[in-house]
């Protein structure tokens, strides 16, 4: 009994350890972040997003970091280049880009993205005379995965955003985003929900996907389908994208539902 007892004051000391342990880590993370001077590192940070993507990618405005135990990385006026055939100077420029990560992997040096945020971002879509997209860049090319930096949800917000997808001899279609809003999960179906606005006319969601690690494996077609609303017409639709990454083919099935 005695010893039992014993075993008992050792197990609520070795967990009271570890718990003040473990606080005094998250202290002392929290501080390393809170006095970190990210804007310090703009030219090596531009450089790393440079050298991963293959492109050029201009920084023009402030970076910050607002601290949490979800620290939240800020960039304003951030913009990543085209090739050199494309139309327009810039894939994409994005007034606002926040990217909020766990604290606690940055100790194993990893970085866990939990949320992105897009405000204010037009993006550039086209392909050269031989098919390749602008888009594709040597991440996405090698087909490979960096799982490090994904963790088992990831949110995304986009607001107030453009498309334009550019055409040889025709003119561009350009689509709008008021508000698109997915949480994605590797082994579940995707999610996708907003308001778009094509021509004036409003286009509501949602979309459902296939899993995100089968959107990312390029191996087989990626299956889709929902219930969308174009003005004030409900269509639902069905079909599958080949090689989601290039968007090589996209068949849809589109029917439109009764209205009484």
């Amino acid at each position: 009994m005695a010893t039992t007892q014993r075993n008992r004051r050792w197990l609520r000391k070795i967990l009271l350890g570890v718990l003040i342990l473990t606080g005094i880590v998250m202290v002392i993370l929290f501080y390393v972040v809170a006095t970190f001077d990210i804007e310090a590192h703009r030219a090596k940070i531009k450089s790393i997003i440079s050298q991963s993507l293959g492109r050029e990618v201009r920084i023009d405005g402030k970076i910050g970091l607002e601290v949490s135990l979800l620290p939240r990385f800020v960039v304003e006026d951030i913009s990543i280049g085209n090739p050199s055939w494309a139309t327009v100077p810039d894939l994409v420029k994005v007034k606002r880009f926040e990217i909020q990560v766990a604290l606690l992997p940055l100790l194993r040096k990893e970085v866990k993205i939990l949320e992105l945020n897009l405000i204010g971002a037009h993006v550039h879509l086209e392909r050269d005379q031989e098919g390749t997209p602008n888009w594709l860049m040597k991440r996405l090319d090698s087909g490979k995965l960096n799982t490090k930096v994904l963790p088992a949800v990831l949110d995304m917000h986009i607001e107030d955003s453009v498309i334009t997808w550019h055409v040889k001899d025709r003119l561009s279609i350009t689509l709008s985003i008021d508000k698109l809003e997915t949480s994605l999960e590797m082994d579940e179906p995707f999610k996708l929900e907003g308001n778009l606005i094509y021509k004036d006319i409003p286009i509501g969601l949602p979309l459902r996907g296939g899993p995100l690690y089968r959107l990312l494996s390029q191996d087989s077609p990626w299956p889709i389908h929902g219930n969308i609303s174009i003005g004030a017409l409900p269509i639902s639709l069905e079909g599958f994208i080949t090689d989601p990454v290039r968007l090589q083919e996209i068949k849809l099935k589109m029917l439109l539902a009764r209205l009484i």
